[in-house]
């Protein structure tokens, strides 16, 4: 017997693979160097390197995954598995998010779920893309310094949870 699946909150998953995701140039199309065994790997040459029939050992890739763990997730897609669920669902999304952004990703949960009446979809403007409020552009440096998640990201899945107690709202 399958479980059942409780309704979701998503934290802003891009729709695309993960590693294209992961890869995506905050930049605008600059070189940019991504980590990989300790040391920094280029962008473009990773996606080129998944894209051709010899593979990079673990070793050459992001967080020293293997190449069959990045392929499997190439076809994952995220919008037609949420679609599948038929739960109720909140989706967040920062809008200062360079990595999962609401023009390239956030559009095509729109697309595929946006019309649907048990789903939510909020924009925290001021957020990046860990949930961490500021201003003007976001970058990676942010992401070093600690920080706690924007409390009305907080209060935001709060009420959906248990929107018996938002005062006078359905929270969903």
């Amino acid at each position: 017997m399958i479980p059942r699946v409780p309704d979701g909150v998503s934290w802003e998953r891009a729709p695309d693979a993960l590693l294209a995701c992961y890869l995506q140039d905050p930049r605008g199309g600059q070189h940019v160097d991504v980590p990989v065994d300790g040391g920094l790997g280029d962008a473009g040459q990773l996606r080129a390197e998944l894209g051709s029939r010899q593979r990079p050992p673990a070793s050459e890739l992001p967080f020293g995954l293997p190449a069959s763990y990045w392929l499997d997730l190439r076809d994952y897609d995220p919008v037609a598995t949420a679609a599948a669920l038929d739960r109720p669902m909140l989706i967040l999304q920062g809008g200062r998010d360079f990595q999962v952004t609401a023009e390239d990703d956030l559009s095509r949960w729109q697309a595929g779920l946006g019309s649907w009446a048990d789903v939510t979809i909020r924009v925290h403007e001021a957020d990046n893309h860990l949930f961490f409020p500021g201003t003007g552009p976001s970058t990676p440096a942010e992401y070093e310094t600690p920080q706690h998640v924007d409390p009305a990201v907080v209060a935001d899945i709060a009420r959906w949870l248990t929107p018996d107690k938002a005062a006078g709202e359905d929270g969903r």
